[in-house]
């Protein structure tokens, strides 16, 4: 169901339950469109990505991943086209697309969402409307404001409180993540007495945001 995504290179961590409470929310009848929202940076693509299999278990869909990032302001409509079953139909439309769907339904993961808004609102308005199996995943740093959404907020990775000890730092989830991506670059690295201030105000430093402590780690050799 993820052929259409690169495979990984790193572990995921500490998501377990976000995975199960997207499929199970997307897995209702009442729910068409799922928005994962958050800042940037906090893992909603990643988080996506790893619910595609329980997803494809639950759903029994074929999955299409649209990625938006790159796509300009005017050419949300052409991107979705060019999707599922479509792809190298230059000139397919919203009409093709939604008959399309209609014949052949899909989870549509609409990925990086927020800076085509204004069009993929209505777009996916259309899409819920006349494609009664279809369901979306998107995922936006802010809700895209259809009235069938139903948001899941993707919160920060928790955060060790200061002062606590060595051992209870280790199984909070993001000094769990910068150790394990250290260990990538150092695979000796271990959260010790002598560094777990500093790694401890490293995280809350970062916001607990997976994105930044990934690049905080790769720094660690220089």
């Amino acid at each position: 169901p993820a052929r259409w995504l690169p495979a990984p290179l790193t572990s995921f961590l500490a998501r377990d339950q976000e995975i199960a409470e997207v499929s199970a929310l997307i897995g209702r009848d009442d729910v068409r469109l799922l928005s994962l929202t958050g800042p940037g940076g906090v893992g909603k693509s990643r988080l996506a990505a790893e619910s595609l299999p329980l997803l494809h278990h639950r759903l029994g869909l074929p999955i299409s991943v649209v990625e938006l990032a790159g796509v300009t302001r005017g050419g949300a409509g052409a991107a979705l086209a060019a999707g599922p079953g479509l792809r190298g139909e230059a000139d397919a439309g919203t009409e093709e697309l939604v008959e399309f769907l209609i014949a052949v339904p899909h989870l549509l993961v609409l990925d990086n969402c927020e800076h085509l808004l204004p069009e993929l609102a209505p777009l996916v308005t259309t899409i819920a409307r006349r494609c009664r199996d279809v369901r979306v995943l998107a995922t936006s740093r802010h809700r895209l404001g259809v009235t069938t959404e139903l948001l899941l907020p993707l919160a920060p990775l928790r955060l060790p409180d200061p002062g606590t000890t060595t051992g209870s730092q280790e199984s909070v989830a993001s000094v769990r993540m910068f150790g394990d991506r250290v260990r990538r670059l150092r695979p000796a690295f271990a959260v010790t007495a002598d560094n777990a201030t500093q790694v401890g105000e490293l995280c809350r430093r970062c916001d607990g945001l997976p994105l930044a402590l990934e690049i905080a780690a790769s720094r660690v050799a220089t």
